[in-house]
This record gives structure tokens, sequence and C-alpha cells, in this order.
């Protein structure tokens, strides 16, 4: 096996200087650093990483100990640990234990020697038998060790308020006498304080509980033994698990029952749900993100309990009348394309028939500008920069006293602005598909020793983010291997401004940084100002550090990045998702995302509205309560679109599957894009993006110059707002 010794004599270099490089540290040049990883490369070296914790002087090491995967359970919180902790520099080591006690005295001696920060483990102990000590410290998960050492943590989730909630769903089912509760080891805490609970809850309803237990391996048997073997016939089956639901359904397959009990189990989310049971959601990997909390020390309390999601917002609503008919009009979009996915259970449950009606942006915008605007619509989907200009001609007010109306609004995310809800002082619309600029960087260049070291080299500072459009340039041409041949990337970043709108929208953030605005103090437009020029000239500059092709939409502009050809890239978040969904893409794992420079992010996106012309009310709410119940949101969201509700921003699939999510968020909270402030307050916003994006346009691709285009749009804009005022005289 190759030394460290060997590297440098084939490098050329200093065993000091191999030894920093592989544990990146140390002032080493990027030359010397290049010559040192190409070296271990062609000796294929593996750093020793007990030997790299011993040289460091600490142990990045958390050991997990589960009993198993065959539960879907146990596989989420091993990967939410092992993905989560890994983004922290930790490594991870993973033991089985098959819930056999010799097993788990073995592992965890073993995992001593290792002098791990944690050993998190789920244990099949009821009592510390003296294998866990003050030396260490450990995470106890959903399983409770009596007689833990007093600097151990136990997380679970909090089973009394899981015993409330089968209790109200049992009492609320007359029909439900007698109960099997189907679990692994009933002296597990977990499985014992469940079963205790809820025989506290229903002690005065005559209502039976028994258990059946057994280990994994003889589960087969045991779901026999309540369908078929047992004196009884159970109402409801409850399974600690989906795995032990599964084998109860397994058995129904060979019977032909006459009557076959309710089946309720622990379940992670809505899904891959199946019709045949009932879930009652607890994710283990809400488990995980508590056990990260504790290792990066944000945890005083040793002893967590966590709240689970509970069962399923089930929306039904299905009167079996005459089969009524609802028309949406739509961008045609990914989020259309979901939504016509969906609408078969829409109908399934409300018997109303869901049409929707797609068009491209420009043919939609003409036709909501029409004298009969809206008519033949019961709802329309428009962007919700268009609101200040159509909201009060197309949409109904909603009735805030609505109960239907009340319970969306507590839906959805309160991080969403009021820009998606109100025009001037009505409440007319919802958001529908939001979206927000937002920075998406490489992570794996940007955390790169030479590369960093290369950066320093050139500009004497850290390579880091970028916090403001200055420093995205000087990163981007850094990036751009026209002016650095060592480059990675072809280009630092793309640019959108093939047509008006979009120019406006990837330039705006650059004024506002600089404190520019396009009105002046009397509230009237103005862009021709000083700032709007530093602006155009820093866009100007970002331009050579791309491929400069102008992009007509933002789709364009990820290609670039999604192939590995850009850096870094500012796109509107409903097409982040191309990170994962391009079939091409080559950066999937290694994108890192941030809010955009100068911190003065664009919303964008839809809102939805009753129109004025319909006469089907209460089957547009039914609708607008289906679109946003819990399982209806994140079936959109993973088909493409993206639900504004709040459990879809807390929803671990889609956080792992979409690591962006929070900057998204946090990008939402100071994000802006109406201009109800400007005078005259009826110009429209669209009008005003279209005659500065020419001129962003045209000062990009040199067909004038900065003060002469800015004039012109100038002049243009005055020119429109003094008709429009003494249109309104």
């Amino acid at each position: 096996m190759p030394t460290i010794k060997d590297i440098a004599k084939l490098s050329g270099v200093s065993h000091g200087t191999v030894s920093n490089v592989l544990n990146k540290r140390g002032n080493v040049s990027s030359e010397k650093i290049k010559l040192v990883e190409d070296a271990a490369k062609q000796l294929g070296f593996t750093i020793n990483s007990q030997a790299k914790q011993l040289r460091q002087g600490h142990n990045k090491l958390v050991c997990v100990v589960l009993p198993n995967l065959k539960k879907q359970s146990y596989i989420d919180l091993f990967e939410t640990l092992n993905i989560s902790i890994r983004e922290f520099d930790y490594d991870v080591s993973l033991d089985l234990t098959s819930d056999l006690e010799y097993r788990e005295i073995e592992i965890i001696e073993k995992a001593k020697t290792k002098n791990p920060d944690f050993i998190v483990v789920v244990s099949c102990f009821r009592s510390n038998p003296g294998l866990y000590n003050d030396s260490f410290k450990y995470i106890f998960v959903e399983r409770f060790v009596e007689n833990s050492p007093k600097n151990s943590y136990f997380i679970q989730f909090d089973y009394n308020h899981v015993a409330n909630d089968f209790s109200k769903y049992i009492v609320s089912h007359p029909e439900i006498k007698e109960i099997a509760f189907f679990t692994e080891n009933d002296n597990y805490s977990n499985n014992s304080q469940f079963k205790n609970n809820l025989e506290h809850c229903l002690k005065d309803k005559s209502i039976n509980i028994d258990v059946f237990s057994d280990y994994d391996e003889l589960a087969h048997k045991v779901a026999f033994d309540i369908l078929v073997e047992g004196q009884k016939k159970y109402d409801l089956v409850i399974t600690s698990n989906v795995e032990r639901a599964n084998l109860i359904l397994s058995v129904k397959k060979f019977y032909a029952f006459d009557k076959i009990p309710k089946i309720i189990s622990f379940y992670r989310d809505s899904f891959n749900e199946m019709e045949q049971m009932t879930y009652y959601y607890m994710d283990t990997r809400e488990l995980g993100k508590e056990i990260l909390q504790i290792i990066n020390e944000r945890h005083d309390n040793y002893r967590i309990n966590i709240q689970p999601k509970g069962f399923a917002n089930e929306y039904s609503d299905n009167d079996l009348t005459e089969q009524k008919e609802l028309v949406i009009l739509m961008l045609a979009s990914p989020s259309s394309e979901a939504l016509r996915k969906l609408s078969p259970n829409f109908t399934k449950n409300t018997n109303i028939k869901l049409k929707i009606v797609e068009m491209p942006y420009y043919e939609l915008l003409t036709t909501i500008s029409t004298s009969e605007q809206g008519k033949g619509y019961d709802l329309i989907r428009m962007d919700m920069a268009l609101l200040k200009e159509f909201g009060q001609k197309l949409y109904q007010p909603l009735d805030l006293n609505n109960t239907s109306i009340q319970s969306i609004l507590n839906k959805i995310d309160d991080r969403l602005p009021q820009e998606y809800f109100r025009c001037g002082d009505d409440h007319i619309s919802l958001p529908f598909d939001p979206s927000v600029q937002i920075l998406h960087y490489r992570k794996d260049l940007f955390n790169n020793v030479r590369i960093q070291r290369e950066y320093y080299e050139m500009y004497n500072e850290k390579l880091q983010v970028p916090k403001t459009f200055k420093d995205f340039n000087r990163i981007s041409k850094f990036f751009t291997r026209k002016f650095n041949a060592n480059s990675p990337t072809l280009y630092g970043t793309s640019l959108v401004f093939g047509s008006a709108v979009v120019a406006a929208c990837d330039f705006l953030p650059r004024l506002y940084e600089l404190g520019g605005s396009i009105s002046d103090d009397t509230v009237r437009i103005n862009i021709n100002n000083p700032q709007t020029i530093d602006a155009l000239k820093n866009y100007c500059e970002t331009y050579e550090y791309t491929d400069k092709v102008m992009n007509i939409w933002w789709k364009g502009g990820m290609e670039n990045f999604t192939k590995g050809d850009a850096a870094m890239n500012i796109v509107f978040s409903n097409y982040s998702s191309n990170i994962i969904t391009d079939e091409h893409s080559m950066v999937i794992g290694r994108v890192g995302s941030s809010i955009i420079p100068g911190s003065s992010p664009l919303l964008g996106g839809g809102v939805v509205g009753l129109s004025k012309s319909s006469k089907k009310y209460e089957e547009s709410l039914k609708f607008l309560n289906w679109f946003f119940s819990d399982k209806i949101s994140e079936l959109y969201t993973y088909l493409g679109g993206f639900s504004p509700t709040k459990t879809i921003s807390s929803n671990l699939n889609l956080i792992n599957l979409y690591p962006w999510w929070t900057d998204i968020y946090d990008s939402f909270k100071i994000g802006i894009r109406r201009h109800d402030h400007i005078i005259p307050e009826n110009f429209s916003d669209r009008r005003f993006e279209q005659i500065f994006g020419v001129a962003i346009r045209s000062v990009v691709t040199e067909v004038t110059d900065i003060e002469t285009s800015l004039e012109n749009s100038q002049s243009l804009l005055d020119k429109e707002i003094n008709k429009l005022e003494r249109s309104n005289e």
C-alpha cells in the first residue's frame, strides 16, 4: 500500500506538504496541491480515516447501531443521518444487531474502540446491563434503556399524543370493539407506552386490546394467528410498521373472509399508501433531524418527544348528485401537467369533472386582456406579476369569513408574501405554484481545496458563495475558461434576456442591490439614474462570463448549469427541479444553494382565483379545498408543481429530494415583485417590465449604449404614463 512518503517522492514535495494537502490544512500553493493530488491518484492512495482523525486530535465519527434494515423506518433513519451528518464532515458507521442482546454487546464494545463522538442506538435492552457508561455519548432512539448514563439522550415520538389520536379515531368508529396490536417485542418502551396509553384513553369504552408480538422472522405465523387461528374476530388491527400490515394483507389473499378487520399502520408519509389500509404518519426521518441537532450541540434537553403528523387529512366531498364541470384556465407548464394527472381524483371525490384549458403565456395574456375577461372559466391561474393589472377585473373577492377559505389559508405557508393574495385592499387570490429567484452553485467546486487556493492566489480572497453581484462577477470570471485556463467549467454563469419581460426580471435584483429604485422622490417611474447605469454595467460584465446565448426562458439558462458547463446560475425556483429531473444532468448531489447576491430576489409563479363570470362558487371552493389538502399537495409537488402549503415545506421526502427548499423559503420572506406605490397606481407592471427589458437587451447586445437605451425607454414610459394620467382625469 502506498504511503505519504511515496507520494512525496513522486510529487517532488516534502513529507509535511503532502500531509497538509491530504488533511486539507496549511498554506500550500495550488501548484503543489495539484502535484500531490495527481501523485496520490496515480499511486491509488486512500487516506486511512482513523489515522487522519488521530493526527487531527479529534474523532468526527458517529456509530449507528440498528436492529436491521428490513424495515423502512430504520432505512429512513439511517439515510437521514448518513446524508445529513456527512455534510458536517463526520464519518458514519453502521452495525445491525438483529435485536439479539449478545450481538448488541459485541457491536457496542467494538464501537467504543473507535472512540466515536456519538453512538446512536435502537437498543434491544430494556435495562442497561452495564454496557453503556459515562465515557461515551449515547443517543437512544425510540426504545428507552433504564439506568442508562445521565448524560445520554433519549429521543422518541410522543406516544401519549399518538394514543390520544388513536382513541379519537376508534371512538368515532363505534363498530370497533376488538383490537389486535401487531408488533415486535411489546416490552420495548415505544410499544408498551403506546399500548398502555391507548388502554388508558379507552378504559371506559368497553373496548378490548390484544397484543400479538414476536420476532420479525415469526411475524408471518402471528399474522395467521390474528386472522385465522384466533378465537376472536377483530374489528381493527393496528400494526407498528407497514411491513406487518402487508403481512395481514398477504394472509387475507389465502382465505375468503366474510369480514376483514380495518388495518391501521404506522407509516412515514402518504405517497406510497394503499387503499386497503389507513395510515398514521410517524416519519423516522424526523428523529434523524433531531439527532443531527444533538450532534451539532443545539439541544440542552436530554429527553426529546416528537409530535407525529398523525392520520392523513383525506379529502372527500362527493354528494353523488348529477355530475358538474369546473373549467380552469392556466399556463401550459409542469404545474398544469401535474394537475391534469391528479384531476381524476378530484372527480372521484367530488363528482365534479375538472376541465383544464392550457395556453402559452402570451395567448393566456391575450385571453384575459379581452373585453370578455374570464368569461367561460370558473377558476383562472395567472402569473402573480399580472395580479395588479388584472386581478380585480377577473377575480371575485374571497370571503374571509367563509370556513372553507379560512381552512385553506391556515394550510398555506406563512412565509409567502401578501403579493400572492391581495390586490389593493381586496383579498382575491391564493398562491398556486409560487416561485422566487435563487442562486445555485457547484458545491463540489467551491469546497475543492485546490480551487480554493487558486482563487486565493488570484484575488487574495477566500472563495465563498457570493453575497454581492460584484463578488458574483469576480467568481464568474474565475470559473470562465476564457479568463482562467485552469477553470473546471467553461463558463461562470448564464443570463436570461431573450424576451423583454425576462430581461427585466433577470436584471432588477442588481438595481435593487445598489439601492436603486424604479421611481423617484415623487414616486413617478424613473429608470434613467446613476444606480441603473451602474447596475447595467455590472450586468454587461456578467454577460462576458456566459456562453453569450440570450435564453428566452429560465429553462434555457439552467441547461449549461445542469450539464456541468457553468459554476453558478440564478433561476426562478420552479426550474430548480431540472437539477434532478434533467436526464442529462451532471450535477446531481453536487449543488449548493443560497439567497441571490444582493438579497433582493424577485417573486414569480402563479396565483389562482375565482372568476367573476363563474356561477359555481361552491364547486370552486371544493376544488380549492381538494387542491390544498395534504395528500394532493404532496402528489402535486412530486409531479412537477409546487404547492405552497405548510405540510409541503416540512416534508422530509421533498426536502431530501430538493435540498434547496430552505433557501427558497428564506428567499420568499424577502422577495418583491409588484410596485403598488408607483404613480399612476394602475400603470401596468407588465408594461413597465416590457419597456425596461427592451432597454436591457439593447445594451447587452450593443445595439445602443446605456445612456441612449435608458433615454429611449424613459421617454416611452413618460408618454404612456402621461396618456394614462390624462385618461384618469
